[in-house]
Parts: structure tokens; sequence; C-alpha cells
């Protein structure tokens, strides 16, 4: 598994996005429902909380003040399988979401969301293999 950017659900992107640019200086690329953020060593997610309701099929209900950890991974079912002894409730089964990602989340002991995905597609914003 690798770690990728960790996603922040926010009422409004573009605000959160522009703020950003201005505190850090790093530039976003994204829309309105989802942008990444791009410092040198870091990225930051930010998405709407209507995309995270559409986009997980309402499986889960998003909180804007908990952040989302994302992990890739070569095959998301095999992780399925593999975590099937480690995690006993699933937030969200294997779905494959409209932003071409194969994803499942849980939620750790604190209620974070952790979301495990494959990407079956090329997204805008290109990311080393797991």
């Amino acid at each position: 598994m690798k770690r990728t950017p960790t996603r922040i659900v926010a009422g409004n992107v573009s605000e959160l996005g522009r703020q950003g640019e201005d505190d850090t200086g790093a530039g976003s690329k994204g829309s309105e429902a989802f942008l990444e953020s791009r410092e040198t060593d870091s990225v930051l997610a930010i998405c709407s909380e209507r995309s995270v309701s559409r986009d997980s099929a309402a499986a889960v209900v998003p909180r804007s003040d908990l952040p989302i950890l994302e992990f890739k991974v070569k095959d998301v079912g095999s992780e399925r399988t593999r975590l099937r002894g480690v995690v006993g409730d699933w937030a969200m089964g294997l779905t494959t979401e409209p932003c071409s990602n194969r994803s499942m989340l849980t939620r750790d002991p604190n209620g974070y969301l952790i979301n495990v995905y494959t990407p079956i597609a090329s997204r805008w914003i290109e990311t080393d293999d797991p």
C-alpha cells in the first residue's frame, strides 16, 4: 500500500483551494468538486461534500471535520481479501466510482475514513505507482 494525499471534505472547494494557494504559494489543479494542491513533497486533496456523497454511492455520510486517509494499491480486490480478517466493518464495499477508481472505505477507531483504491483509468493528475 502506498499512502496518497490526505483528502479533506469542504463545503466550498474553490474557496479553500484559493486560501491554500495564498497561504502556501502552492498551485492547485482541479474543479469545484475536487482539487489537489501540490507542494514540494506533499499533496492535499480537497473534495466537496456533494461529490463524496455522490461518488461513494451515499454509503458514507461525509464529515467535514475529519480528513479521509487515502491508500493506493495495485489490486483493491486482493487488499479486500487480505484485510477481511482485520477490518470488521466496511463503510463502503468495493465500488467503481465515477472518478475512475475502484474503492472501498472503512473507518479507523477515531472515525477517520480510510479509502483504499486502485485507479482503473488515468486521472487528470498522475501519481506514482503503489
